[in-house]
């Protein structure tokens, strides 16, 4: 016989699976510590409890179904039959991720009850891994930078970021370890950031996206949060399958050669947020990493130009049915800021705008050849308080529209108690690389926040 199983109260004295990263989750499961019934039921119970406050689920899998996966997942254990690495973990999937038994409404009136005929390879492959989706977390409209209704955990006037709102409060509350988000521009760094998270976003093309919303599929990429470092190479080895594994074999272990990078827009940043750079950059230096700086030359700025161009210009694509058919039911800001003056770019443009990036790939190729990291803010400073905008994507822009893989981790907290946050940029297609190198950054300069779960509003 196994050990007894133990549910896990919600208190101040107990052991909080809020603040348990998923590798950890899965550990006290195999070790008989947990069962995956006192997994589930204890995220649906904070859920039920936090979800009134932070809005972070568009629609969640019943509780009667849920812990019926979770007695199969089990039962499976009990036989030795797991599924794969994930038995049993509990996830949540941002809706603008097809999943066949839940609605996948992509944050708009218009897909109001949409039910696909299919889960996303994602999702697919997820339980596969033997995962149990909770549900579905909220995505700003589209996927753009609409604001939703979700609100930061630790402060409820401030935004959580998007557009992956839900995903990153649905994992910073404590509600389930790990949850998928995409990013066309910021919308898993930025969030990650503003809530304290592991934030991870591959090497474009890393992850399959059959079955994930279309924004700007030239800049489309899938990733996701976690609670711990750690979490992410477990995470992306399921979700990769073998894309990117072949990276693994470059990195011995050493200290990593980091590049410091401020960009042309550093003076847009926040005082506080270069106060926590620069200790970090320090603390990897007293640490032994060599580090030098890379300073961008100025037209490293046309980067963003070319990304605020391919974004309009695809995206008005993506949405050309809907803006033409629904445009009532569309957001003023997605209406009026993106699609509009998206459908004014032409073919010509978006060509040219993707010539510049080709080259700048070419040039970041060159820039790192000798160093294994860059490192940046990971945005401006603090979650704003300001329920109008999901934040600034500044700082994130650049390595979305270069395909190159980022890790965002948190560094500390701002003047208002909110999370501050650093990422390491990777080199195209190294992913496995970059996830080691920043382990090992992370565990030398990384200064995680509180959990949440305590708004002061």
């Amino acid at each position: 016989m196994g050990k007894p199983t133990r549910t896990l109260p919600w208190g101040a004295d107990a052991v909080s699976l809020s603040q348990l990263g998923a590798a950890a989750v899965l550990e006290l499961m195999n070790e008989e510590s947990l069962s995956c019934a006192d997994v589930v039921s204890t995220c649906m119970a904070r859920i039920a409890m936090r979800e009134p406050l932070v809005h972070a689920w568009e629609a969640r899998t019943p509780a009667h179904v849920a812990m019926n996966l979770a007695r199969i997942r089990d039962a499976e254990r009990a036989c030795a039959a797991l599924r794969g690495p994930l038995h049993g973990l509990p996830v949540g999937i941002k809706d603008v991720i097809d999943t066949v038994d839940l609605p996948t409404q992509y944050g708009s009136l218009i897909y109001s009850g949409h039910r696909p005929n299919a889960d996303a390879r994602c999702v697919a492959i997820l339980r596969e891994a033997g995962a149990v989706v909770l549900g579905k977390t909220v995505t700003c409209e589209f996927a753009n930078y609409s604001p939703s209704r979700t609100r930061n955990p630790r402060d409820l006037s401030r935004t959580p970021g998007g557009s992956s709102s839900g995903s990153a409060v649905a994992v910073a509350d404590g509600h389930v370890p790990v949850a998928l988000g995409t990013q066309t521009a910021g919308s898993v760094i930025r969030p990650a950031a503003f809530n304290g998270l592991i934030g991870f976003k591959p090497t474009y093309g890393a992850y399959d996206l059959k079955g994930v919303m279309p924004l700007a599929p030239s800049l489309d990429t899938l990733g996701f949060f976690a609670r711990q470092i750690e979490d992410v190479q477990l995470i992306h080895t399921i979700l990769d399958e073998g894309t990117c594994g072949q990276a693994s074999v470059e990195y011995g272990g050493t200290a990593p050669r980091v590049g410091i990078v401020r960009t042309p827009w550093w003076n847009r940043g926040e005082s506080h947020m270069h106060a926590a750079f620069d200790r970090t950059v320090e603390l990897l230096r007293g640490a032994g990493a060599p580090v030098v700086d890379v300073n961008m030359p100025l037209d490293f700025a046309e980067v963003l130009t070319a990304h605020e161009t391919i974004f309009c210009g695809e995206a008005a694509r993506s949405f050309a049915h809907e803006l033409q058919n629904y445009p009532d039911l569309i957001a003023w800001v997605m209406r009026e800021k993106l699609l509009i003056p998206g459908s004014m770019v032409s073919d010509a443009q978006l060509a040219h705008a993707q010539e510049i990036l080709v080259k700048w790939r070419s040039r970041l190729e060159r820039v790192m050849s000798d160093i294994d990291v860059l490192l940046t803010p990971a945005a401006k400073g603090e979650a704003p308080e300001d329920l109008s905008s999901t934040g600034d994507p500044l700082f994130n822009r650049a390595w979305t529209a270069l395909h190159v893989p980022c890790i965002c981790y948190p560094v500390g907290t701002g003047p208002h108690g909110m999370p501050l946050a650093v990422q390491v940029v990777g080199r195209f297609g190294q992913d496995d690389a970059l996830i080691l190198r920043t382990m090992w950054m992370a565990a030398r300069s990384s200064v995680p926040v509180a959990p949440a779960g305590r708004p002061r509003n």
